[in-house]
């Protein structure tokens, strides 16, 4: 019922210059199920991977070794952002000021920060699209 964050069709809409598009999310497999079934997640995505919590890394692992440029995008900066940089992913942290829970120094990190969707699609303008055609 809540819906998506707002600028989300602009981020659905310069993701799809990308070859392949997933959603990574952790939790408990029905809870999550159900919140993509109710976002619509899967008509946007080319895949979805629901792991356990504190899964992540091995997602990203796999993803990293099949593509030659993987962008995690997350909220939580435990639980998204450290997971992908610990593989060496780049990640843009979309500050929604909640999960924010994370003490280490993150300029050792590629870590580009936006404080809404449409703020992260303008970062993967800038900074991937060209490199992705």
């Amino acid at each position: 019922e809540i819906g998506t964050f707002n600028g989300y069709d602009e981020l659905i809409s310069t993701i799809s210059n990308f070859s392949y598009t997933t959603v990574v999310t952790a939790g408990v497999e029905d809870i999550q199920e159900n919140k993509i079934e109710g976002l619509g997640l899967r008509d946007d995505f080319d895949s979805v991977n629901i792991v356990s919590s504190g899964s992540k890394k091995e997602v990203f692992e796999k993803l990293d070794t099949e593509y030659n440029t993987v962008i995690h995008i997350g909220n939580s900066l435990r639980s998204d952002i450290e997971p992908a940089t610990s593989v060496g992913i780049d990640a843009i942290h979309i500050n929604t000021n909640d999960w924010n829970n994370w003490n280490k120094d993150e300029s050792k990190y590629n870590i580009m920060k936006a404080n809404s969707l449409s703020e992260c699609a303008e970062l993967l303008k800038l900074n991937y699209i060209s490199t992705v055609a």
